[in-house]
């Protein structure tokens, strides 16, 4: 599965295999809901998602939790908080289902193992791809709950999805407790409005499946 994240596209998998040794990479397996890193830890290593996803909450003080973003296959954890001066987690990250982590010591992306100097030039390209994706995604979840009401949140939420889907049906990547909580809201308060908007005719949904009535542009 290792070939198949996107940080090590266009690696062989036989010179994928040593450069992971040469950098001494640990791999690790999680069951669905463990944590994987605690919100104010600290770690030296950059995280790649091998297997499965993740979720990144945040916890405030009182208990309550805000979903910062979901991480698939092939994505890249923990990266910033290596390299930062306090290394300390912003985020809890949490298992969603199974999901198997590689673990890369940050030092070591620094410079090339010998006779890696190729792979190393592919694998940074495609880091710089994956942040820039991660950008997006965050832009993306900022404008949604930024919105100034509920339905503008979901509306904005659900155009965003359509598009990534390039289809009229929309199949969510989560259930509504996580909807709820990525767009910064109650899972009642979500419901009842998801309601209306099908009563009007805005929406129509069952279970997972979105479809966006309304014209959004």
């Amino acid at each position: 599965m290792t070939e198949r994240c996107k940080l090590f596209h266009g690696i062989a998998p036989q010179r994928l295999t040593n450069l992971l040794s040469a950098l001494n990479v640990s791999r690790r397996s999680y069951g669905d809901g463990q944590i994987i890193l605690a919100q104010g830890e600290r770690t030296e290593s950059l995280g790649v998602v091998e297997n499965g996803s993740i979720d990144a909450l945040h916890y405030t003080a009182d208990g309550n939790k805000s979903l910062i973003s979901q991480l698939g296959t092939g994505q890249v954890f923990a990266d910033f908080i290596a390299a930062s001066a306090s290394k300390e987690s912003p985020v809890t990250l949490t298992a969603q289902g199974d999901c198997t982590v590689l673990l890369i010591p940050l030092k070591g992306l620094f410079s090339a193992p010998d006779g890696f100097e190729t792979e190393m030039r592919t694998l940074m390209t495609n880091l710089v791809g994956i942040y820039a994706d991660q950008y997006f995604e965050l832009k993306n979840r900022v404008f949604c709950i930024t919105a100034p009401s509920l339905r503008e949140k979901i509306l904005r939420f659900l155009s965003l999805q359509q598009e990534k889907a390039k289809s009229a049906v929309i199949n969510l990547p989560m259930s509504r407790e996580r909807m709820a909580t990525y767009l910064n809201t109650e899972r009642s308060a979500l419901s009842r409005e998801l309601m209306r908007m099908k009563n009007e005719g805005i929406i129509d949904c069952k279970g997972r499946q979105f479809i966006l009535k309304i014209n959004r542009k």
